[in-house]
């Protein structure tokens, strides 16, 4: 299908961003780094100041949009969705089940599930058609 690129820069921007509300806890829960104003923090994610998150939004939108420029050719896209369906359930299961971290898993299921769930039932209902 064709999408045109703010769609691409929106929705691939959220996805990373959202993607980031799994990485961030694992990486300062390991001590890579430590912010030095962690607040205001999302509920239950304590040690990671909220404006990282937008900022990552930001970030994500930018970088989609400007990738989104470049040519594209017409490839399957079976890879990239196997993929980003691993990332989020694998993440879900890590961060609940590995790490301990249930309200990581919450706030990372509901960013990024907020567009990849509508987006599954979408496609499955068309392929019903």
């Amino acid at each position: 299908s064709d999408v045109c690129s703010s769609d691409l820069g929106l929705v691939g921007g959220w996805l990373l961003a959202a993607w980031d509300l799994f990485l961030d806890p694992q990486m300062v829960g390991e001590g890579y780094w430590i912010w030095e104003t962690p607040t205001p923090a999302l509920p239950g994610i304590p040690g990671i100041p909220a404006v990282n998150f937008a900022g990552w939004l930001v970030t994500g939108i930018v970088m989609m949009l400007l990738l989104s420029l470049l040519p594209r050719r017409t490839a399957s896209d079976a890879v990239p969705l196997t993929m980003l369906w691993w990332t989020y359930l694998s993440s879900i299961l890590a961060s609940v089940a590995f790490f301990g971290r249930p309200w990581v898993g919450l706030w990372g299921a509901v960013g990024m599930g907020i567009v990849l769930l509508p987006w599954a039932a979408q496609r499955r209902k068309a392929g019903r058609r």
